[in-house]
């Protein structure tokens, strides 16, 4: 039997004794040896989440007050600190065995959440696929002839009900294409919001916030984003409250294909049906001087990372710069919920063994440099703030997921959650299907 079920149904079911912690881990488990061909949680750690499972259990059968997140399967990807596993980052060996946890991984532990295993980056973290030189290729669940987007190659385990929650990280769109590609939600937050230490390749002996990336996580759906991202904010889940006012990002630059472009048409006019006041915004720095700016960030952070500050462009004048682009996000984005805008130029792509620096991608049968597939993430990560990855349809040719991002307002990061969470309760936003976890009833509570 299988029961659709994602991670805010999971708490819900195991507070009210439906299900137990081991079942729900052991439907997961499950699905990784059933999905093994995916190839996405690739450091199993099943006897001690086994174990944690069962403790959680007596405390739960004993009438103990437990934390948010007690009994909840996730996994994390590779290039976080997990105590007791291998780090790594996507090379043809582990750079080295953790002896505790990531601050991050930390506060998810705290909360009660049981570590099932790591998933899958690829080489450095530097592609839009997780294909890596020690566990190889993830696939795309809905089409393994696809990539199922990088570099947090745990969107594959997601989508495929072999988690309920994936810790990631994002620097140019790895939470969000992932998310997009595989027909699920991410939350990429606040830049600095969420602690980023102990996560590879930055080095584990530098505490200074890297000005590019971010943590992320990636779930199901939308809803079950709130409480995981009140952990990890360390603030109580905001009320729902519904949207109102949407804008949204659209011009000339970055490209666009023709497919995303017309799901996303299509769900502007089913938005406007629906009551919503749509907006158009458009950023000053929304065109190639914006995404150098975040070029120029992102190579300053790898130079620092790698100890070779002699590589790294001038960083304040960068940050500069991109301070332009914060205040003027603020400005603009005042009155305005969210301000919707694509995550990549296309839907998933074919697999590809060509290395990411001389790959092609498809654009409207026009070839383009594979960087093209970041541009939309890069220019949409100047102004810090957070956003909220979901599908908002399948596209008329290829039948895959499109996804978009919902960008908010900087340290707003539950409100933007809880506001997309209503559209989605409203069935705006959000897969039509959830994830499936694979037996879940052989472990229900009697």
């Amino acid at each position: 039997m299988t029961t659709p079920v994602g991670a805010a149904g999971a708490l819900a079911a195991l507070r009210s004794g439906q299900v137990t912690a081991v079942g729900l881990l052991t439907g997961c488990l499950a699905a990784v040896e059933a999905g093994a061909a995916i190839n996405s949680v690739v450091r199993l750690d099943a006897e001690r989440a086994l174990a944690r499972a069962a403790e959680i259990d007596r405390q739960l059968a004993d009438g103990q007050d437990l934390p948010a997140l007690a009994g909840l399967p996730i996994t994390v990807k590779d290039s976080f600190d997990v105590a007791g596993l291998e780090s790594g980052q996507g090379l043809d060996r582990p750079d080295h065995l953790a002896e505790s946890d990531a601050p991050a991984v930390a506060a998810l532990r705290a909360a009660g959440a049981v570590i099932l295993g790591k998933t899958n980056v690829p080489a450095r973290l530097a592609d839009y696929q997780a294909s890596s030189g020690e566990f190889g290729q993830t696939l795309n669940p809905a089409d393994p002839t696809r990539t199922a987007g990088g570099s947090s190659g745990g969107g594959a385990a997601v989508a495929a009900g072999q988690s309920l929650l994936d810790l990631g990280s994002d620097m140019a769109g790895s939470v969000r294409i992932p998310a997009a590609y595989c027909g699920i939600a991410a939350w990429r937050p606040t830049h600095g919001l969420v602690s980023k230490e102990r996560h590879l390749p930055w080095p584990g002996s530098l505490t200074v916030v890297p000005p590019a990336s971010t943590p992320g996580l990636l779930a199901p759906r939308v809803a079950d984003l709130v409480a995981p991202a009140a952990v990890l904010a360390g603030t109580a889940a905001p009320r729902s409250r519904e949207p109102r006012v949407i804008g949204v990002w659209r011009s000339g630059w970055p490209l666009l294909g023709a497919e995303v472009a017309a799901v996303i048409d299509s769900w502007l006019d089913a938005a406007r049906e629906a009551g919503l006041e749509i907006v158009e915004i458009a950023p000053a720095l929304a065109d190639r001087s914006g995404a150098e700016v975040y070029e120029g960030l992102i190579a300053a952070e790898i130079a620092h990372g790698a100890g070779d500050t002699a590589a790294a462009p001038p960083l304040l004048d960068l940050l500069e710069r991109q301070q332009r682009a914060v205040a003027e996000w603020e400005r603009l984005t005042e009155g305005v919920d969210a301000v919707l805008a694509p995550v990549a130029p296309v839907v998933a792509p074919r697999l590809s063994e060509v290395p990411v620096a001389e790959r092609q991608i498809l654009i409207d049968g026009v070839e383009h440099p594979a960087s093209q597939m970041l541009v939309w993430a890069k220019v949409t990560s100047l102004p810090q703030a957070p956003s909220v990855t979901t599908p908002i349809g399948r596209g008329a040719d290829s039948g895959m997921p499109v996804g978009v991002q919902f960008i908010g307002r900087r340290h707003h990061d539950l409100d933007l959650i809880a506001a997309i969470a209503v559209l989605e309760a409203r069935g705006l936003v959000g897969p039509t299907t959830l994830p499936t976890t694979p037996s879940i009833d052989s472990g229900e509570a009697s």
